[in-house]
């Protein structure tokens, strides 16, 4: 049975221990990563409707703790990130975003969670979509530092944490491109080594790891904006404003008449990884305005 109101309790539970951290001037960081929009086409309704969801979802969490800690800097607690790909095709530069389908939650680096559910009612309920997961604690334990404090944490979780943090926020999940990051990546001038999460005794929750991976995520966002005019940004606040810059590109790539320059490529060789910041802004006017298209659409199918 079908309902309107949104069951499932995962934005409560992360707005309530956020607010706890505030209250008591504890340390916590949440972080997410998901797509920049839905599968599927961007000019369709239902794609629509899932991004407006989303966004509300999100959007909800930071106006909530707003309101109840309005000198907070929530982004110290919660920030959410979009992962991306570049390269050249015939001499042309493309971008893509990388689609997150792995539903995969890491917590404190002693519990991975790897499953099928996606965080909504069609999933969490229990009634509604069939789904699975695996639940892995891990009993060969290694001391690490957490929130300043020494704890035991669970050796390969550690491991595979640290692999997608290499792999999204360096683009290389081995340490081999530290000794040029720097020289190839000027941008990113102001992040050392001991800032991208390689060594073994590193605070994960840390200031100086949790802004490295924020400062990483907005320059490559900004990066991409420069490159490319049909990035998703906060430049383009209606779908219209979208599709047509997306419409240029693709007349420019067919006629030949937008190729890269020597300052993309070297603005491209600058991005590193893969993480962007989710673009929270994009199309934020059609996202948060009253569309009579999708009045055809089952809104409870998206819960």
């Amino acid at each position: 049975m079908y309902s309107d109101k949104v069951e499932n309790g995962v934005a409560e539970a992360i707005i309530a221990r956020i607010s706890k951290a505030i209250a008591n001037n504890e340390v916590f960081r949440v972080v997410v990563v998901l797509p920049m929009h839905h599968s599927g086409d961007i000019y369709d309704p239902s794609t629509h409707q899932v991004m407006k969801w989303q966004r509300a979802t999100i959007e909800g969490i930071f106006a909530t703790l707003h309101q109840q800690f309005p000198h907070a800097n929530i982004g110290d607690y919660i920030v959410f990130f979009s992962l991306a790909q570049k390269g050249f095709i015939h001499g042309v530069p493309h971008f893509s975003q990388i689609y997150v389908h792995a539903k995969v939650l890491i917590t404190d680096d002693r519990t991975l969670v790897i499953g099928s559910a996606n965080i909504n009612d069609r999933s969490l309920i229990g009634s509604r979509d069939s789904e699975i997961a695996v639940i892995v604690e891990d009993l060969d334990t290694t001391m690490s530092i957490f929130n300043g404090h020494r704890v035991k944490t669970g050796k390969s979780i550690k491991r595979m944490r640290k692999k997608l943090w290499r792999e999204h926020f360096m683009g290389d999940p081995t340490l081999n491109r530290l000794a040029s990051l720097r020289i190839a990546a000027p941008a990113h001038k102001n992040i050392s080594k001991t800032d991208l999460f390689y060594s073994q005794t590193k605070d994960p929750t840390s200031n100086t790891v949790f802004h490295a991976a924020v400062e990483i995520a907005k320059q490559n966002s900004a990066l991409y904006e420069q490159i490319f005019p049909h990035y998703p940004s906060k430049r383009h606040v209606t779908l219209a404003e979208y599709k047509h810059d997306v419409e240029n590109y693709v007349k420019g790539v067919r006629e030949g008449t937008f190729k890269a320059t020597e300052e993309d490529k070297k603005l491209m060789n600058q991005i590193i990884g893969h993480a962007v910041l989710y673009p929270r802004d994009w199309l934020i006017h059609d996202q948060f305005k009253k569309d009579t298209r999708l009045k055809v659409v089952d809104e409870s199918v998206f819960f």
